[in-house]
């Protein structure tokens, strides 16, 4: 009704993990699971793209493989293959995703697009503000 999956109202309310959610999301779907603790990011592959289609389609390219003519790419969701179709038809090139969590992958965005620093261990990181006295 609201067009929110349902996997982030899970995350949302504290029910599950969003390391869970997106973990079962990479199994049923056979997308590999994105780690940020060892992903390689080029970005220079990102030049396909821009950072407001990146940040509508939660999609990002993380590297390019020139001898394969493949690129690899991190996606919040696995249900929408039409900018990885899109993205394919612009590049020329195979796309190969990656599934990451919503947050994991606006993160390499403001990395690749906005310079943010790339923490390689989201975890640890609250996504609310820690209140101090």
């Amino acid at each position: 009704k609201n067009h929110v999956r349902l996997g982030q109202i899970l995350v949302d309310h504290r029910v599950v993990p969003e390391d869970r959610v997106v973990d079962a999301m990479a199994q049923a779907s056979g997308l590999p699971r994105l780690m940020l603790e060892n992903v390689e990011i080029e970005p220079s592959a990102a030049r396909w793209v821009t950072p407001t289609w990146a940040q509508q389609h939660g999609v990002v390219p993380l590297l390019l493989d020139r001898d394969r003519k493949l690129l690899q790419v991190a996606v919040s969701d696995p249900t929408d293959v039409a900018p990885l179709d899109e993205l394919a038809f612009r590049s020329s090139l195979r796309v190969s995703p990656f599934l990451g969590s919503e947050r994991e992958v606006q993160h390499i965005i403001r990395h690749v697009f906005f310079g943010g620093e790339l923490h390689r261990d989201l975890r640890q990181r609250s996504s609310h503000p820690v209140q101090t006295n």
